[in-house]
């Protein structure tokens, strides 16, 4: 369900809420699915490639409709990083393990 229908639905269910407080509970409630699904990930991560070290995943949300989702994997001991930013709130935390596990050959 996209943001615009949630946020529809939630409208015709409830037609005396502000526009303003039905965007944020939908906010609210994609960050939370975001996060979980970071916390699912972490599981997949290879070690760092370049020391060694523990990598940890994370997700800097944007402001909703201004500035996009950033997924990031980074390395805990030397700090490497690896950057997905999201188009249109998709969630690319998929995509930013996949870049992180990559190993050349």
């Amino acid at each position: 369900m996209t943001n615009e229908k949630a946020i529809e639905t939630l409208k015709a269910n409830y037609p005396d809420a502000c526009f303003e407080q039905l965007r944020e509970a939908v906010d609210m409630a994609i960050k939370a699915l975001k996060a979980q699904d970071v916390t699912d990930k972490k599981s997949e991560l290879k070690p760092c490639p370049f020391c060694g070290g523990e990598a940890e995943m994370g997700v800097k949300h944007g402001s909703y409709g201004y500035t996009p989702d950033i997924y990031y994997v980074k390395c805990k001991r030397c700090g490497q990083k690896v950057e997905v930013v999201s188009e249109r709130y998709k969630n690319l935390s998929d995509i930013a393990v996949g870049a992180w596990n990559r190993r050349v050959k």
